[in-house]
């Protein structure tokens, strides 16, 4: 027997052989299912991006927000929250929730993580001095304010009926406010 003929190196042959059919496949297989999961990532991607609400709190600078808010006859109501908030996103879904605040004021945030300058006027404005303290324990505050930033109201934590009914009588104050001006 030669050395072609021999068992081992006809079984070395087949094996390079299916090695080379094989190594093809798998890259086609693994191609293929890569493709397949950018394909349904992008897809699902877009489709949670069509089904979620517009958010409606406006992250646009203080002189645009101003200027909106007189050109639309509102008044703006903030929140302020620090980096580690306990109950800010529990405030934000009850304003999102309320259909009648939405439609009466521009929602703003001021966050200490993204909005360091706004949030550090807030920290030095004496008006706010006495909900100061609520950052430092991990909760936000929100109030409302005019056009004229003049702070008209302040609370803390989730509105209730009371605050809910001051909201709408501040709303209402504006618009019969703007109504007699024009």
């Amino acid at each position: 027997m030669t050395k072609e003929e021999s068992p081992s190196f006809v079984s070395s042959v087949t094996k390079m052989i299916q090695r080379k059919i094989h190594i093809p496949l798998k890259i086609a297989l693994l191609s293929s299912f890569v493709l397949l999961v950018a394909v349904w990532s992008t897809l699902r991607r877009i489709g949670s991006a069509e089904s979620s609400p517009e958010s409606p709190w406006l992250t646009i600078p203080e002189s645009s927000l101003i200027e909106r808010a007189e050109t639309e006859g509102k008044r703006i109501l903030f929140l302020v929250e620090p980096s580690f908030c306990s109950d800010c996103e529990s405030i934000r879904k009850k304003f999102e929730s309320s259909a009648t605040i939405q439609d009466r004021f521009l929602f703003t945030r001021i966050e200490e993580t993204t909005q360091k300058e706004r949030y550090e006027a807030v920290l030095l404005d004496d008006r706010l001095s006495e909900k100061i303290p609520l950052l430092s324990a991990g909760k936000g505050f929100w109030g409302i304010r005019n056009a004229s930033d003049e702070i008209l109201f302040l609370s803390q934590g989730v509105f209730g009926e009371t605050e809910e009914r001051l909201l709408l009588e501040s709303a209402q104050n504006k618009k019969s406010d703007s109504g007699s001006v024009r």
